[in-house]
Formats: C-alpha cells, structure tokens, sequence
C-alpha cells in the first residue's frame, strides 16, 4: 500500500511540474519563428469636470445698521479644475422692491456683472478661489418694520 501511495504522490508532483511554467523561459522570447514578441498598451486616464462650492459662510439672519441698511459679510471658497473657470449666480430671496448691492472686498479676483434681478461672479481659470463678498440691502420700506430678516441669497454655481 506504501507503493501504491509513493506512486501516487510521484505523479502528482510531475504533474503539477508539467503544468507550472518553467522559469528558465520568458515570454518576450517566445514569438513566431523564434522573433522576439513585443506589445503597445495605451493608457487613458480621464478626470471629469470638478466645480464644487467648499465654504459658504454668512451670517443666519441679517439686522437693521444705524443707517436703515441690512449689511452682511459672505464668504465663499470654491474649487474647480477646468480651465474656462466657472461662474457663480447669486439671486435674492425678498421682495423685488429691496435694492442689493454686492461687492468684492477681498480674496481672489472675480468678475462681478449684475444680471436678471441678481449677480453673476465668474473666474477665468483652475484652481481654489476664496472670496469675501460685501451684501448691502435696502428694503423700500423701514428695515425697522422688517427686523432681522434670514439670510436671503441663493447661491447656484455654473461649470463654463
């Protein structure tokens, strides 16, 4: 029975030795007519097109300044990675008979152009922007009837 087994055992390793390549061959010399085997790969790789808002920060509620105006500070970070830039539409949430005003007052340069009872702010490149807009509204009536009104700037932001 040992003999039967040792046979056993002997086939199995010449089996498993026929059919695991042999080492001593590499593949770039097997080819047809003993030429050497040779390949192409091409590599694509593909970002898709990045605008995304990172920091939208400004105050909950804005509050009557001694002038009779609702002033407020917004911060915005913005990351993309196309080349044409992007544009960031801001529209306002009160009544059409409140005058706004929007300004730059720090941070990277944007153009800034009224448009459709709102703002368009746009940056002609790549890259991380970091703006402080200055917000300035004047409701038609007393902003002391008004008292703190919540914050009332949509921000929608456009891949160019």
């Amino acid at each position: 029975m040992s003999t039967l087994r040792q046979l056993h055992l002997s086939l199995m390793a010449g089996l498993c030795l026929l059919f695991s390549p042999l080492p001593s061959q590499a593949e770039s010399s097997m080819g047809i007519h003993g030429g050497s085997a040779s390949a192409t790969v091409r590599i694509r790789v593909v970002i898709p097109p990045v605008v995304r808002v990172l920091q939208d920060l400004h105050p909950i509620s804005l509050h009557a300044a001694v002038d009779d105006r609702l002033r407020a500070e917004q911060r915005l970070v913005v990351s993309t990675n196309m080349r044409q830039g992007f544009c960031l539409d801001l529209q306002k949430h009160i009544g059409p008979d409140t005058a706004w005003n929007v300004q730059a007052v720090g941070g990277d340069a944007v153009v800034i152009t009224a448009q459709g009872g709102g703002y368009r702010l746009c940056g002609d490149r790549q890259g991380v922007y970091t703006l402080v807009l200055q917000h300035e509204f004047q409701p038609a009536g007393s902003v002391g009837d008004v008292g703190a009104l919540a914050w009332p700037v949509r921000t929608e932001l456009t891949a160019l």
